[in-house]
């Protein structure tokens, strides 16, 4: 161990001599640069003395055993002298004629040698020097003297500084590793220098935590195959408000993938201002809250929970439940409609009796039977109303094995003056068939039904019924006036009628197929319906 303490001193000490040589090369160029240009600077001041615009004789005399080269342009940038013939192609766009007084690098043709050009303006005329870079071999090798003498004294130092450290540092890990023991359970003697004893404890100490980390990795797994399996969205947002973890419900409900969402904003998942106003409210005053919201045709009801420095987001699908209640109030506001007309029927037919506005004998029995038909049909109407809530209340009812056969004869005994009164016949084609549902959701589903068909059937039409033991399933068909295409997939909905007055004039009051529709959905029998106007309606069920 102390070995490896030694050799890491020593190359520490090797990258801080590298490190010194560098600064001290930098440092020397960057003063012998400043020397340089001080020292060009000089001459180019006595150039422009002695030149005084006219003694460029003078001037190249003064200069000739100078290793420099000097050259003097024209206002026009015609070379006028130049104390060496040279191919410089110096021109008044040169950068050191650009920027006169700056001193400008660059290699020169004539000194053949990297060298340092300044320029002036004297008069109307220009004067250019370039001075080469100093040779540095004496400098270097002072520099290397120089950096040799500090290697040693850093060695030795560090030396001395390293035994130091090394003494004053195993009293400490002593009591490191005693610790350690305590930690591990074990009881070890340790001598002065017994790193090597420290290594193994540190070793143990990973071996633990590392169990520790896999058993934390594990229970963080198990979270999230929990969340991951909750019937219910979850998010979880960090202290920035990204999206650090969700569940494939949350997906499903927003039409997101992991990979969109993750490590980013909330926002990349859904854009509702009520939500971030909630979110934001949980963050910056740990305020949890409850909101509701509608997206892509559902209804979710949604929590935000402050959890220490996140925030959980749970999300329920509670559009059933809404659609429900919706359901309910639209069935209500209906009801309240629907009751209202023959009620009030029945309310003006007995003023008019009463003030005396019908008189007559045959009068007034026409006005009575006109109140009993529409207090015949609000009964009706009440009776189904109560029905449809009787589905919807999910009460669980007796089921039995009930022969659908003899449901059917039961329905036309009890419907067989209405057929009567339109002189319609029935067609029978019947097979004895059981099916487990409760009696009374059997008999309403056929009445309901032979009931519809005989009131659109035409007089002196033909009802077909038949029932199919080997494929499951009834069919009842008529003759009657038919059903536009358009109405065909809304005669299932409450009080929807395709023909009003005619219903009306029936006694039907828009629940019949309603009540066979909620039938069918509780016991998962599909309805197909075939129509066509003024030949007739064929409704099959088919019993899964």
């Amino acid at each position: 161990m102390k070995k490896k303490i030694t050799l890491t001193s020593v190359f520490t000490i090797f990258l801080s001599i590298a490190a010194t040589i560098l600064m001290s090369c930098l440092i020397f160029v960057h003063q012998s640069n400043q020397k340089l240009e001080k020292e060009i600077k000089n001459y180019l001041h006595i150039a422009s003395q002695l030149y005084n615009g006219e003694n460029e004789k003078e001037v190249m005399d003064y200069f000739h055993s100078f290793s420099i080269y000097i050259a003097i342009f024209s206002e026009d940038g015609d070379l006028i002298q130049e104390n060496q013939a040279s191919n410089e192609n110096i021109t008044l766009s040169s950068p050191e004629m650009m920027q006169l007084g700056e001193c400008f690098y660059r290699y020169s043709n004539v000194l053949n040698a990297q060298s340092v050009y300044v320029a002036c303006k004297d008069g109307n005329d220009y004067i250019c020097m370039a001075l080469p870079q100093s040779n540095f071999s004496k400098t270097i090798t002072a520099l290397v003297f120089y950096c040799a003498i500090l290697f040693i004294l850093l060695t030795i130092t560090t030396y001395f500084v390293d035994n130091y450290f090394y003494n004053q540092s195993i009293l400490p890990l002593q009591k490191a590793i005693l610790q350690m023991n305590i930690f591990t359970g074990k009881k070890e003697h340790v001598e002065t220098n017994d790193l090597d004893l420290l290594t193994l404890k540190l070793n143990e100490i990973e071996t633990i935590m590392h169990q520790k980390f896999n058993q934390i990795e594990q229970e963080k797994k198990e979270s999230a195959a929990i969340i991951e399996k909750m019937n219910q969205g979850f998010i979880l947002l960090d202290e920035q408000l990204n999206v650090v973890m969700m569940n494939s419900m949350v997906e499903f409900y927003f039409k997101v993938t992991k990979k969109e969402v993750l490590n980013k904003n909330y926002i990349y998942l859904i854009r509702d201002s009520k939500l971030n106003q909630a979110i934001l409210d949980c963050h910056q005053n740990k305020k949890d809250s409850k909101i509701e919201l509608n997206f892509q045709e559902r209804h979710f009801v949604i929590f935000i929970q402050s959890l220490s420095n996140r925030i959980g987001v749970f999300v329920l699908d509670d559009t059933m439940k809404y659609k429900i209640a919706q359901s309910k109030q639209d069935f209500f506001a209906n009801a309240s409609h629907e009751l209202k007309s023959p009620l009030t029927a029945i309310i003006g037919y007995q003023q008019m009796i009463q003030q005396g506005i019908i008189e007559t004998k045959e009068e007034i029995v026409e006005a009575t039977e006109k109140t009993l038909k529409e207090a015949q049909r609000m009964n009706q109407m009440v009776v189904d109303m109560l029905e449809l809530s009787r589905l919807e209340s999910e009460i669980v009812e007796v089921s039995e094995k009930i022969d659908l056969k003899q449901a059917i004869t039961n329905a036309i005994e009890l419907l067989t003056i209405n057929a009567k009164k339109k002189k319609i016949t029935f067609d029978l084609d019947l097979e004895s068939f059981y099916f487990t549902m409760s009696e009374k959701d059997a008999s309403h589903l056929i009445m309901n039904l032979i009931d519809n068909a005989i009131k659109y059937g035409n007089e002196f039409g033909t009802i077909k019924i038949s029932i199919s033991n080997k494929n499951h399933t009834i069919k009842i068909e008529d003759d009657g006036i038919g059903i536009a295409k358009k109405h065909q997939e809304r005669i299932f909905e409450r009080f929807y009628q395709v023909d009003k007055d005619r219903s009306k004039n029936s006694g039907g009051t828009g629940l019949g197929l309603a009540i066979v529709k909620h039938i069918c959905v509780k016991y998962n029998i599909e309805i197909r319906l075939k129509s066509q106007l003024g030949k007739g309606t064929s409704i099959q069920l088919i019993f899964n």
